[in-house]
């Protein structure tokens, strides 16, 4: 019986051994496979930045708040919070291209009442909003009240501001 070997030698072109040809296609796999994996990963986190541009919700000053193009961007300043009513008179500024419904607040950690209840902060404009915790009366003067504005698409604005 002949060997590949033995046919290689007969017909005068020299062979690749087993192991070479072996390793050449073990080669051209695992660059296969880095191309491949480049490429899917590449395009998955093209995909998922693009979603969190048009639908982003980020919770920190200046929040965006909208979807598909248009992005609102409201940051909340403190006016003066009331210990007498424990309530804070808060301004709500959108620099972004889009309008943003505020639809509810926090006040020291609890659920507050807004009013306006549904508060429309226009694209390029400001309103002022109240939030008033359930007590009715707050902290002792001095002291700083954490809350937020809660939005219509589960955006959230924090804001801080000082008893008076």
């Amino acid at each position: 019986m002949t060997s590949r070997g033995d046919i290689a030698r007969r017909s005068g072109r020299p062979g690749l051994s087993e192991l070479t040809a072996t390793l050449i296609l073990i080669v051209i796999v695992v660059i296969a496979g880095a191309a491949l994996l480049s490429y899917f990963s590449g395009s998955s986190a093209s995909s998922q930045a693009e979603a969190s541009s048009l639908a982003s919700v980020v919770t920190s000053p200046g929040n965006q708040v909208g979807n598909l193009g248009s992005t609102a961007f409201v940051s909340a300043s403190v006016l003066t919070c009331f210990t007498s009513a424990g309530a804070c008179a808060i301004q709500l500024t959108n620099t972004g291209t889009a309008n943003a419904g505020a639809v509810g607040c926090a006040i020291s950690g609890t659920a507050g009442t807004l009013t306006p209840s549904d508060a429309e902060v226009i694209a390029g404009g400001s309103v002022q909003v109240t939030c008033a915790n359930s007590e009715g009366s707050g902290s002792a003067p001095g002291s700083v009240v954490l809350g937020s504005v809660n939005f219509v698409n589960g955006a959230v604005t924090p804001w801080s501001g000082t008893w008076q």
